[in-house]
């Protein structure tokens, strides 16, 4: 009979040790290759998608200098970029939104690697991506005074220094490139900081336009009184006037352009969707009220006395009132809609604002006066001379794989 010696034991041991361990260091080097392998898929995966946010990026840019969404913008387009390409399509065109593909590609060690993300990209009024109940542009030394117990729903942004009155409440966030004092405010206090947003701006030469035309129009004054129903252009190489009670109906569209001012008495209605466009002055009497979608433009400056209904509330159909000049409100005046004044703009008391207010300088707000946030009141992409007035919003962004 074979017996194995007590060397032999230990040499069949040593054997199967080096076997064990053999096979945990192949199996140790196939898990290294392969973590490895998964790592460099990983980092050439990600190197794709970032290709595809650059693409983003640039399908974003070009998008943003159309209007119109439904209109040949390029697409598709393909450009190299840091060592990979990307491929921008569209779908889903709508006149102020579409959607945004975008295909991220780079070739490596003979393998192709891609990410696609998709995107839904609107046009949208820049107060509906800015929530700013009163955004004010300039003021150089000024000061905005929020009276006592006024309150701002959404945010507010100042140049100049803000003081906010007692029992005053801004809900929201509060900025300014000066200080801010007093008063209440439920989102953040920011003073000494830069301007958040660029704004639209106001180009007038439309405007001018319309007013260069009436100045072709013989001489003299227009004045409106009792029943009256606008409808068409009037050109008035001179002033005009809405006596005392008139009541205005419109058949739109319906616009009257003076070369002069244009003076509203107390207790005048205006119909929806009229047009009022004066080189002077434009100053409001007491109890006026006026429609839906009206705007109102001064050359020069706008006044609104007492007691005012103006843009009367309905959803998603306010009204502008706009001059590169001043604009004052007086008191207890309700108003909704967008206000523009690239002067100084004063809000008396006991007013009720809605919609968005775009100034050079904010001036003061009156004691109890309230002015809230509401995108949805101002007419948006469709003010005249208004530039920058629509923005990009980004929604529903993700990775399709």
């Amino acid at each position: 009979m074979f017996k194995i010696k007590g060397n032999g034991f230990a040499l069949l041991t040593v054997i199967f040790i080096l076997l064990v361990f053999t096979s945990i260091i192949v199996g140790l080097i196939s898990t290294f290759s392969s973590s490895t392998k998964m790592a460099v898929y990983e980092k050439r995966y990600k190197q794709a998608f970032y290709i595809a946010e650059a693409g983003r990026a640039f399908g974003i840019k070009t998008l943003s200098n159309y209007s119109d969404f439904t209109q040949s913008m390029g697409f598709p387009i393909t450009q190299n970029f840091n060592g990979g390409q990307f491929t921008l399509t569209t779908s889903n065109p709508q006149t102020k939104s579409i959607t945004l593909n975008v295909l991220g590609t780079i070739n490596l060690e003979g393998i192709t690697y891609k990410r696609e993300i998709s995107s839904s990209v609107g046009l949208v009024w820049w107060g509906a991506a800015n929530p700013y109940s009163i955004y004010s542009t300039n003021g150089g030394a000024g000061t905005t005074q929020i009276g006592n117990n006024a309150v701002i729903n959404g945010d507010l942004y100042g140049f100049a220094n803000i003081n906010i009155g007692n029992n005053a409440v801004v809900n929201g966030s509060a900025t300014s490139g000066g200080n801010i004092t007093g008063g209440t405010v439920t989102g953040t206090r920011d003073s000494n900081a830069a301007a958040p947003v660029t704004p639209p701006t106001l180009d007038t030469s439309s405007y001018d336009a319309d007013i260069a035309i009436a100045a072709t129009y013989p001489a003299g004054n227009q004045t409106f009184s009792g029943a009256v129903n606008l409808g068409g252009n009037y050109y008035v190489h001179g002033n005009v006037t809405f006596g005392n009670s008139t009541a205005v109906s419109v058949t739109p569209p319906a616009k009257v352009v003076a070369t002069g001012s244009v003076t509203v008495g107390n207790n005048v209605t205006f119909g929806d969707e009229l047009h009022v466009i004066a080189s002077g002055l434009i100053t409001m009497g007491n109890n006026v009220v006026v429609g839906k979608n009206n705007l109102w433009y001064s050359s020069t400056s706008l006044t609104i006395n007492n007691n005012g209904d103006l843009g009367v509330l309905t959803a998603e159909a306010g009204s502008v009132f706009i001059s590169p000049g001043n604009v004052t409100l007086g008191n207890n005046v309700d108003f909704y809609g967008f206000i523009y004044s690239g002067g100084t703009l004063d809000i008396g008391e006991n007013n009720i604002i809605g919609g968005n207010i775009l100034t050079n300088f904010l001036s003061s707000v009156g004691n109890n006066t309230i002015i809230s946030y509401n995108p949805s009141l101002v007419p948006g992409s469709d003010i005249q001379g208004l530039i920058g007035s629509e923005v990009i919003k980004i929604t529903n962004w993700q990775e399709v794989y």
